[in-house]
């Protein structure tokens, strides 16, 4: 349960880093 939710929440954390990178 937890480990699904770290890997959904690594997911999105990537995401985010990843639009925030194309941006610069």
């Amino acid at each position: 349960m937890i480990g699904i939710f770290f890997s959904f929440a690594l997911a999105i954390a990537l995401l985010m880093l990843f639009s925030v990178a194309s941006l610069f």
